[in-house]
């Protein structure tokens, strides 16, 4: 029965949808990361009218970044449609006076493309059995809650001598068992490559970076191969980033960024 089981839940977590809808959202958060970058750029030009538009579209992308943050696929998705029809609508003179038109239409793109594959693993996972799983753990509750009955009476029976080195070691694996996922297999890895993070402007609050990490030329995906921690990232100066593998992967690196001033408080240009 765990065997079933294991193979079930593996089948599971090896969807290849699943991955591609990872790359998909990544190609996505690309986009909004470059047209964020683009626009902090402009809000530095000479022209006023230009500042004034990215001023405008700025104060917009600071709000829809609070409300992606931590969010799950779907709720991401539909702050991604309302930011896309703002930037279409509302501020769509703003957009063009930037001469950013195409970004958002790329951004369009890379949307539609991932809701059509996070349909499509929607679809995949209704037609997938999910009785036989439940099935298969009912199953295996039954055949416990037997053994135990079993060992119980046989104790009741023949009295506790003989009996009590082996409920003792089986007590044990249970306490293990509710401890640890025996189904998630961590591969200890080493040589994990960070790209170089440029600098980065402080602008008043904590200054948060996504690194690009990859290993064997693989790049990992955030939140699915690997979690960042982040040290003095709240002021100018030398910030340090920590990403810890998660799930199939196991390690931690470190690597360090710089912090500037502003270019209007006598910061370096980027």
């Amino acid at each position: 029965l765990f065997a079933k089981e294991k193979q079930m839940v593996d089948a599971f977590k090896g969807s290849l949808i699943t991955k591609q809808i990872a790359a998909a959202d990544k190609r996505r958060d690309k986009a909004i990361v470059g047209f964020h970058t683009i626009i902090k750029g402009l809000l530095r030009h000479s022209d006023p009218k230009t500042v004034a538009a990215a001023e405008t579209i700025e104060f917009r992308i600071r709000s829809f970044r609070e409300e992606i943050a931590r969010k799950s696929y779907d709720a991401e998705s539909t702050a991604v449609e309302i930011f896309v029809d703002d930037m279409e609508g509302a501020f769509a003179d703003d957009v063009t006076t930037l001469g950013l038109t195409n970004w958002i239409e790329d951004l369009a793109v890379a949307h539609n493309d991932f809701q059509t594959l996070f349909t499509q693993r929607n679809t995949e996972t209704a037609a997938r059995p999910e009785g036989q799983l439940k099935e298969i753990r009912r199953q295996l509750d039954l055949v416990y809650h037997g053994m135990t009955r079993l060992i119980v009476a046989c104790i009741m029976v023949n009295g506790e001598k003989g009996y009590g080195p082996f409920v003792k070691e089986l007590n044990s694996l249970i306490a293990y068992v509710k401890g640890h996922d025996l189904h998630q297999t961590k591969t200890d890895i080493k040589d994990v490559d960070i790209a170089t993070i440029p600098d980065q402007v402080y602008e008043g609050k904590p200054v948060v970076v996504l690194p690009e990490v990859y290993y064997k030329g693989k790049e990992l995906v955030f939140a699915t191969d690997y979690e960042v921690t982040y040290k003095h990232n709240d002021r100018v100066g030398t910030a340090s980033l920590s990403v810890h593998g998660k799930w199939a992967y196991k390690w931690k690196s470190v690597t360090r960024f710089i912090i500037v001033e502003p270019l209007e408080k006598g910061g370096a240009p980027l």
